[in-house]
């Protein structure tokens, strides 16, 4: 009676712990095709964040391009409108110094005539002076 136990309990212990050791591997296994997705999700989102970075340094680049292009039209603009305003400033002082150049030949024209004036004035003067005297 006692061996008959004795072996009935070995037989139980042999399969539970068959039973443990198929569990175990089944656990391994699961874990292994866990590990597989994990890694595989991990690619994914590293490929997808990748592109991502990608996509923002094209959208910078652009954008920095886009910025430079508008500061060489400012630059530009800016530059047109200071040729502008020097054409401009250069025509007034042209003609500033011609409005003054023909005030001083109306002067120097005016000195002229009023000192010949006055030398026929003196001459004149001189001209009685001398007939007075003879």
């Amino acid at each position: 009676m006692r061996k008959e136990e004795e072996r009935s309990m070995m037989v139980m212990m042999r399969k539970e712990e068959e039973r443990s050791k198929m569990m175990m591997r089944k656990d391994e296994e699961r874990s292994k095709i866990m590990m597989r997705k994990d890694e595989e999700r991990s690619k994914i989102m590293m490929r997808k964040e990748e592109e991502r970075s990608k996509m923002m340094m094209r959208k910078d680049e652009e954008r920095s391009k886009m910025m430079m292009r508008k500061d060489e039209e400012r630059s530009k603009m800016m530059m047109r409108k200071e040729e502008e305003r020097s054409k401009m400033m250069r025509r007034k002082e042209e003609e500033r110094s011609k409005i003054m150049m023909r005030k001083e030949e109306e002067r120097s024209k005016m000195m002229m005539m009023w000192k010949e004036e006055e030398r026929s004035k003196m001459m004149m003067r001189m001209e009685e002076k001398r007939k007075g005297v003879r």
